[in-house]
C-alpha cells in the first residue's frame, strides 16, 4: 500500500514538473528544461519502481521457503481422533513391470491417514497421465468413495469418468455404476461452524493468513493461526474443516494438510506433504474427514 502511495506521487510529480517547464518555455522562461529534465527523471524513477514492485519483488517472494511446522508422522498425537482422505500429489516415480519392460511411472492415489499422524495407506491408484482430478468422500457406512474426472474444457466443470468404493476395513474396492457417477462428486466446502458453536473466520492473502475462532454466542475470539509475509503460495485452499470434537481443524495449504488445535496455545502440524487439491479449483472440497479409526 505505502509503495503504492510513493508511486503515484512520484509519477505525478513528474507529470507536473514536465508540465511546469514546458509552460515556462513557451513564456520564454529561463532554464525551462532543467525542471523538463527533473520530471522526466522522476517518470523514469517511477518506472523503476514499477518493476521492482512487480516483478523483482514478487519473484524473491516466491523464493521463500514454504513455512515450517512439526510433522505428526514423526510425533504423533492421540489427542487427534478420527482418518482423512485426500488425492496425492505426483511424489516419485513407481517402477511398473519388471525385468527389460520395468519402467517408471507416475501415479496419483486416494489415501487415508489417521488425524493423529503416521504413514498414509494407498486406497486407489492410477497413472498420472490418465486423470489428474479426483475427489473422495466418506460414505454413512464408512467406505470411502473415490471420484476421477477428465480435465476440463476451457470453464466447464471437469466431468467424472470412473469411481471406486474403498472398504479400508478389508481393502475390497467395487465400482461406482455409471448413473451414479455425478452424485456426491463435488463435495462442498466444510461449514466454519463447528458441532459445539464455535466459529472459524479467514483473512488475508498472498501469504498472510490469519485465522481466528469465535467462542459460540461471539463472547470471545481469539487468533488460532498467524502467519505473515511468506512466501505468496501458501494459503487455503481447501478448508478449513472442524473434527467431530470440535478441539481442532485440518486444511490444505496449498502443499500439505495442516492441522490446528484451538485449545491454548494453539498448535498447528503437518499431518501429510505431497497432496493435490485440483479439485479444489472448482470450489469442491480436496480432502474428506471421518470420525471413525480404521
Amino acid at each position: 500500500m505505502v509503495n503504492g502511495v510513493v508511486l503515484v506521487a512520484a509519477v505525478l510529480a513528474g507529470i507536473v514538473l514536465i508540465g511546469w517547464g514546458l509552460a515556462a518555455k513557451s513564456r520564454r522562461g529561463r532554464r525551462w528544461w532543467r525542471t523538463v529534465l527533473i520530471g522526466f527523471i522522476a517518470l523514469i524513477a517511477a518506472l523503476f519502481a514499477l518493476v521492482i514492485i512487480e516483478v523483482v519483488e514478487p519473484k524473491n517472494r516466491y523464493a521463500v521457503p514454504w513455512p515450517e511446522f512439526p510433522e505428526l508422522a514423526v510425533n504423533p498425537d492421540s489427542s487427534l481422533q478420527g482418518m482423512i482422505a485426500f488425492i496425492s500429489g505426483p511424489g516419485s516415480p513407481v517402477i511398473v513391470g519388471s525385468g527389460p519392460e520395468a519402467k517408471p511411472e507416475k501415479r496419483s492415489c486416494a489415501r487415508i491417514v489417521s488425524a493423529s499422524g503416521g504413514t498414509p495407506r494407498d486406497a486407489v491408484c492410477w497413472p498420472m497421465t490418465e486423470r489428474e482430478i479426483a475427489s473422495v468422500v466418506w460414505r454413512e457406512d464408512g467406505r470411502l468413495r473415490v471420484t476421477v474426472f477428465d480435465p476440463p474444457v476451457g470453464k466447464e466443470q471437469p466431468t467424472p469418468v470412473w469411481g471406486r468404493i474403498y472398504n479400508p476395513v478389508d481393502g475390497l474396492l467395487e465400482p461406482v455404476a455409471d448413473d451414479e457417477l455425478s452424485a456426491d462428486a463435488f463435495p462442498a466446502p466444510a461449514p466454519l461452524e463447528s458441532a459445539d458453536g464455535q466459529t472459524l473466520s479467514i483473512s488475508g492473502r498472498d501469504g498472510t493468513v490469519k485465522i481466528e475462532v469465535s467462542s459460540s454466542g461471539g463472547t470471545g475470539t481469539r487468533t488460532v493461526f498467524d502467519l505473515r509475509d511468506t512466501n505468496p503460495g501458501f494459503g487455503i485452499y481447501s478448508g478449513p474443516e472442524w473434527s467431530d470434537d470440535s478441539k481442532w481443524f485440518v486444511f490444505f495449504d496449498g502443499q500439505r494438510l495442516l492441522t490446528t488445535t484451538v485449545a491454548e496455545p494453539a498448535l498447528t502440524r503437518v499431518l501429510v506433504d505431497d497432496v493435490s487439491g485440483s479439485i479444489a479449483d472448482f470450489g469442491a472440497q480436496s480432502f474428506a474427514m471421518t470420525a471413525r479409526e480404521f
